[in-house]
């Protein structure tokens, strides 16, 4: 028999060794009635949304595992953007799945590698671990905790020509974001881009595999940590509620309608910098705030932000900030002096140039939001429509228990503050920032006043003819 020949037989025998080993495979009995809804839907993209506790990780072990079985010799990817938590779930479900369930492979090195040729890939959401899905070719790409995607759409666009080898499929699963009404994960579930994703929806009260007395245990003790069952968090993990922007607890008061612009903001005298510093450990952000017509407002023209802990060093800002600097030649420059500690600062730019950061004090949260958002009420803060900026003045939210103590704490979360900070910086520049403008009542706030007016009109009145009325007495 020649060495060809021989290669053939042995790898039929490996194909036929992995047919009869996956007989005793049935994946979807794994599965509960919510979660075998998304297993036998045929549609290419997918979506998975609900509360906590739907079992989406022992979903997307089941249903990668299934198509790397059906499919010999494909790629399947997990990609999740908490890396500590894919590795540590996905991995263990995978290998629960070769021991228990008759699953044909093995965990290889943080990859699951089946006896038919197929691989299994675990990713972070990273940027340089995210380029790779084009060159894999998935047969199925699963998303999880698509709410905390820094571009999900930007993923999607990416990934897309790499699944026509393989006819791929999408399925992105999570809980819903931080506002209804934007980002991508709005858009594919509930927005414009909905009817093109087959839609399936979860809650953690159909879930076989959750104790009645474990769920409600975790719910009390949610109610105390996300601060009460009207919370934005409480709605989003335990309700799978969308909260909306009339919510007290928002940071900013923007308001799209009244405080947004699309396309460029108007030409301006003079411009200002602000520069969030991020470092190795934290993302860094640049705003560029234009002002000086006259009208006292101020125009966001520019922003620029990376991703957590891609801040790199001084010589990375100055490749950041130069371009920024060409463009716009700002008259001022301001850092966050809380990030970096330092009184000043020059960043070089280019062989021959230098620009030089003033600090601004120290956080002062409540008055500085609290400048911010008369100038949003006065409508002399611009923010331009679609950008990152604008979804931080959205989503932004005070910590619910630190606010009912009376502190006022911004809630640690994915959605990151820099871009704010940054802002912050830049608006030192500019005059209503400084003494912003009183914006006039609402309707609300002038119906309060004319009230009050008369009320004290009418005390004064009785008043007057009390005092009458005694001195008449007295003369009597």
């Amino acid at each position: 028999m020649s060495q060809a020949a021989a290669r053939k037989l042995l790898a039929s025998l490996k194909r036929e060794a992995a047919r009869r080993s996956a007989k005793s495979w049935n994946a979807r009995a794994l599965l509960y009635p919510d979660q075998q809804a998304v297993f036998d839907d045929v549609t290419p993209d997918r979506t998975f949304l609900g509360t906590r506790q739907l079992g989406k990780s022992i979903l997307a072990a089941v249903l990668t595992a299934d198509v790397a079985i059906q499919q010999p010799g494909v790629n399947v990817v997990f990609l999740d953007f908490d890396i500590e938590h894919a590795n540590k779930i996905i991995l263990e479900d995978w290998q629960r799945l070769i021991d228990e369930n008759g699953l044909p492979g093995r965990v290889v090195e943080g990859e699951l590698h089946l006896d038919n040729g197929s691989k299994g890939y675990v990713f972070s959401g990273r940027a340089n671990e995210i380029k790779k899905l084009q060159g894999l070719k998935p047969a199925l790409l699963v998303i999880d905790e698509a709410q905390d995607a820094p571009d999900l759409e930007g993923i999607i666009k990416m990934v897309r020509p790499g699944l026509m080898r393989y006819a791929g499929r999408i399925l992105a699963m999570g809980i819903p974001g931080y506002l209804s009404g934007i980002g991508g994960w709005w858009d594919i579930t509930e927005g414009t881009k909905s009817a093109a994703w087959s839609q399936h929806r979860g809650h953690m009260n159909r879930n076989p595999y959750l104790p009645p007395a474990s769920r409600e245990e975790q719910r009390a003790k949610a109610l105390i940590d996300l601060g009460g069952e009207d919370s934005p968090e409480f709605q989003r993990h335990w309700k799978g509620m969308w909260p909306t922007l009339d919510n007290s607890l928002r940071v900013f008061r923007y308001w799209p309608d009244a405080n947004g612009f699309d396309g460029e903001a108007p030409k301006c005298k003079w411009y200002s910098i602000g520069l969030d510093p991020g470092g190795t450990l934290d993302a860094e952000a640049l705003i560029v705030v234009g002002h000086g017509n006259g009208d006292g407002c101020a125009w966001v023209a520019d922003e620029d932000e990376t991703a957590k802990g891609e801040g790199g060093s001084w010589d990375d800002t100055g490749d950041r900030v130069t371009p920024m600097v060409t463009r716009w030649n700002p008259l001022d420059a301001f850092y966050d002096y809380g990030s970096a500690r330092k009184d000043g600062m020059k960043i070089i730019l280019d062989a021959d140039k230098r620009i030089s950061f003033k600090a601004v004090p120290s956080k002062d949260p409540e008055n500085e939001v609290m400048r911010i958002n008369r100038m949003l009420a006065a409508k002399k803060l611009w923010i331009r429509r679609g950008s990152k900026l604008e979804t931080v003045m959205k989503c932004a939210m005070w910590d619910p228990r630190a606010r009912a103590t009376g502190k006022s704490v911004m809630a640690k979360g994915k959605l990151k503050q820099n871009l704010a900070d940054a802002l912050r910086a830049a608006l030192w520049a500019v005059e209503s920032y400084a003494a912003p403008p009183t914006p006039d009542p609402t309707p609300h706030e002038a119906r309060q006043i004319r009230l009050r007016r008369e009320i004290q009109e009418a005390m004064d009145l009785e008043y007057a003819a009390d005092y009458e009325s005694l001195v008449g007495e007295a003369n009597r």
